[in-house]
C-alpha cells in the first residue's frame, strides 16, 4: 500500500472486479505472476551471453562461460535499453540460425553443409594458422573448413553461402561482429550504402559482399517486425567513436585487429601464445635447401619445417620451387654453366649480356619469394624461412648477390647410389653444357656421366662456401639422417648453425615427436634398404663398379664415401651411443609432429 501502484495492474484488476467480482483476486494473481515471468523471460533472453556495462575504447573480453557464441556488448544497462531495442534485439536473436566460434577475442560464423569450392581457394594448413591469416589479410572474407582433408583454404568471395548441400562435410568461417547497443551515427560519416533488409543476416551478407564495409547500421525507428533501415559504414568509418544514447541504433562491426586498443595484445585477440605472434622475416636471408637430384633434399625439408622454418614451395609433394617466374631454372643455369663449366665461379666471369639476363631472371625469382615469405610469416610464427631447389647450387655466386647472407643446406649422397637414382635430370639437362669442353666426357655412358657430375659439382659447391666463410654451410649426409641418435644430433646442429632460436628442450621435443613418428611408420628400415643399394646392383658387374668408383673417386674421397670401416662408408658416421637429448622427457601430447604435406607418408 506504500509502493505506488502499477496502473496498468490496477486497470486490469479494477475491469475484472467490475466484470466479475469474485474473480477479481484470481485475476491480479495471475496477472502479477505472469508480469513477473515474462519480465524474467525477456530478461534471460536478452542477456543470455551478453556483457552489460558501458564500452571504452576497445571491447570488453568476456566471453560465455562455455567458450561458445560471441560476446554481445551492450553500452547501458539493461533498464536504459528501450523496449524497442529488446525487441529488436530478441527478433535478431530468434532469426538468427548461424553458430559461432570464437579463439581468443576473434569471432567466427560458421555456415556448415556449403558447397563454398571456388577458384579464389588459398591454403593455408590448419584451423589457427587460417584464423591468424584471415585477420592479418584485408582482403580475406572468411576461410574454408575441410573436415575430411583436416584443412583450411582462405576465401577473398563467400557469396557461394547458400549453396547447401546436405552431408557435404565443408565448413565456411567468416567474421563475426561485434554488436553494441545505444549508438548515434553523426551524419557526417561517410556511408558506403543504405537499403532495407528483411534480417541482419541479410545485412551481414550484404555487408560482406561490398569490398569497403567494416559493419553497419541498424536504425531502430520501426517496428521491430518490419524490414530493417540499414547504413553500411568502412573499417576507418566504423573505428571512429560514436555517440552512445538511451536508445537509438545497433552498431555491428566486423570483427578487425584494429578494433583492439594498445592494452590488448595480438596473442590475446588470436588465442595463442605470446611467443607464437606471427612476424614478417620476408627480410632475413633465406635458407636454400640444394643438393644433387636424389640425394635426399626432400627429407631435409621435412626436418627443417618440423624445427619451424618456414619453407616457401611450389609442390606440395616435393617441395621444390620450380620458379616458373623467370622461365624455370634451366635457362639460367644453362646460361652460367655455358661459360664457367663450374658452379665455382665469379659471376664477373660471365659475359655481360648473359650475366644481366641470369640477374634478371633470379630478380623475378627472389621478387616472388619474398612475397611468399613475407605472405606466410604472417600465418604462424617463423624464425627463418627458406626454400629448396636441387640445382640452385649450381647458381650460388648470384644468389648471393640476391639473398646476402643467405644459408645453405648442402645435402649429400652416396655419389654410386645417385648413379642408379630414377631421377637423372641433372644429366639430361645439363651435362652438356657443362662438359661442352670436354669431348670424353660427352662420349661417356650415362651412369658414368652421373657420378661424374656428382663429383664435381659437389666438390666446386664446396669450393665456392669455404671461399665464402661468412656464408653458413650446413652440409648434411643424407645417410645420417636413419639413425635416431644421429637425427637428433643433424637437428642439434642445425637448430645452433641455422640460428633457429630453439631451446634444448623444445627442440628435442619437436625431434623427438618426429622420430618417434618415424618409428611408428617403420621408416628408419624400409630407407635404410635405399641407401648403399649400389653395392647389389653392381655385384654382378665388377666392371661398372670400377667405372663408377674411378670416375667418383674424388667426390667419394672429399665426402668420405671411399674408405670404409665396418663396412660402412666414413661419411655414415661412427654411433658412440650418446643422445643429446636423453636429458628431456618427450611427452607425446605436448610434442606433435605433421608432415608438412599431405604427400608424404
Amino acid at each position: 500500500k506504500k509502493k505506488k501502484p502499477n496502473k496498468s495492474a490496477a486497470l486490469s484488476c479494477g475491469m475484472a472486479a467490475r466484470s466479475s467480482p469474485k474473480k477479481w483476486y484470481y485475476a491480479c494473481v495471475a496477472l502479477m505472476a505472469g508480469s513477473w515471468m515474462v519480465s524474467f523471460v525477456m530478461f534471460v533472453n536478452i542477456i543470455d551471453g551478453t556483457i552489460v556495462g558501458k564500452v571504452a575504447d576497445r571491447p570488453i573480453k568476456a566471453p560465455y562461460a562455455d567458450g561458445s557464441p560471441e560476446a554481445r556488448i551492450l553500452t547501458k544497462p539493461i533498464k536504459a535499453v528501450d523496449r524497442d531495442i529488446k525487441g529488436m534485439l530478441q527478433t535478431i536473436i530468434d532469426k538468427t540460425e548461424r553458430k559461432r566460434f570464437t579463439k581468443g577475442m576473434t569471432r567466427w560464423e560458421i555456415h556448415h553443409g556449403l558447397d563454398v569450392v571456388g577458384s579464389d581457394l588459398e591454403v593455408v594448413g590448419g584451423k589457427e594458422k587460417a584464423i591468424s591469416a584471415c585477420f592479418y589479410n584485408p582482403a580475406c572474407k572468411g576461410f574454408v573448413w575441410s573436415e575430411s582433408q583436416d584443412q583450411a583454404y582462405l576465401k577473398t568471395n563467400v557469396d557461394e553461402r547458400k549453396k547447401r548441400k546436405p552431408g557435404l562435410k565443408l565448413s565456411l568461417y567468416t567474421r563475426g561482429y561485434q554488436e553494441q547497443i545505444g549508438f548515434i551515427i553523426g551524419e557526417s560519416e561517410k556511408n558506403v550504402g543504405e537499403r532495407q533488409v528483411d534480417t541482419v543476416d541479410d545485412a551481414k551478407l550484404a555487408c560482406e559482399g561490398m569490398r569497403d564495409c567494416g559493419g553497419f547500421v541498424i536504425f531502430t525507428g520501426s517496428s521491430p517486425h518490419a524490414s530493417l533501415k540499414v547504413k553500411f559504414y568502412t573499417s576507418a568509418a566504423m573505428r571512429s567513436k560514436f555517440h552512445s544514447a538511451e536508445s537509438a541504433s545497433i552498431l555491428y562491426q566486423i570483427s578487425d585487429l584494429a578494433l583492439v586498443s594498445g592494452e590488448v595484445s595480438k596473442a590475446e585477440v588470436l588465442g595463442i601464445s605470446t611467443n607464437e605472434i606471427p612476424e614478417d622475416i620476408s627480410s632475413n636471408p633465406p635458407i636454400i635447401v640444394g643438393g644433387t637430384d636424389g640425394s635426399g633434399t626432400r627429407a631435409v625439408v621435412t626436418l627443417l619445417s618440423n624445427l619451424n622454418v618456414l619453407m616457401v614451395k611450389d609442390d606440395e609433394c616435393t617441395f621444390d620451387v620450380h620458379a616458373g617466374e623467370m622461365g624455370g631454372w634451366p635457362p639460367p643455369v644453362r646460361l652460367a654453366l655455358k661459360h664457367s663449366h663450374s658452379a665455382d665461379y665469379d659471376p664477373l666471369s660471365i659475359p655481360e649480356a648473359d650475366r644481366t639476363q641470369i640477374r634478371i631472371r633470379l630478380k623475378k625469382f627472389a621478387d616472388k619469394m619474398i612475397r611468399e615469405a613475407k605472405r606466410l610469416s604472417k600465418i604462424h610464427r617463423h624464425e627463418r624461412w627458406g626454400f629448396k631447389a636441387p640445382i640452385s647450387q649450381m647458381l650460388l655466386p648470384f644468389l648471393n648477390e640476391i639473398f646476402p647472407g643467405f644459408s645453405f643446406v648442402h645435402v649429400i649422397r652416396d655419389g654410386r647410389d645417385v648413379a642408379f637414382s630414377k631421377n637423372q635430370s641433372p644429366v639430361a639437362k645439363f651435362f652438356g653444357t657443362m662438359y661442352s669442353n670436354d669431348e670424353s666426357a660427352l662420349q661417356l655412358p650415362d651412369r658414368i656421366k652421373a657420378i661424374r657430375m656428382w663429383s664435381d659439382a659437389n666438390i666446386q659447391v664446396r669450393q665456392y662456401m669455404k671461399r665464402n666463410p661468412t656464408q653458413p654451410y650446413f652440409p648434411l649426409h643424407i645417410e645420417t639422417s636413419v639413425e635416431e641418435a644421429s637425427l637428433l644430433r643433424i637437428g642439434a646442429n642445425a637448430n645452433q648453425m641455422l640460428k633457429l632460436g630453439f631451446k634444448h628442450e623444445d627442440m628435442c621435443c619437436r625431434l623427438g615427436s618426429y622420430i618417434r613418428l618415424l618409428k611408428d611408420k617403420d621408416f628408419f628400415k624400409g630407407i635404410k634398404s635405399r641407401y648403399g643399394k649400389w653395392r647389389k646392383l653392381t655385384e654382378n658387374d665388377l666392371n661398372l663398379r670400377s667405372q663408377l668408383n674411378k670416375y667418383g673417386k674424388k667426390g667419394l674421397v672429399e665426402f668420405d664415401y671411399f674408405e670404409e670401416r665396418d663396412g660402412k662408408p666414413m661419411a655414415f658416421g661412427v654411433n658412440d651411443g650418446t643422445d643429446v637429448c636423453s636429458d628431456v622427457v618427450i611427452d607425446d601430447k605436448e610434442c606433435k609432429f605433421e608432415f608438412p604435406s599431405k604427400c608424404v607418408h
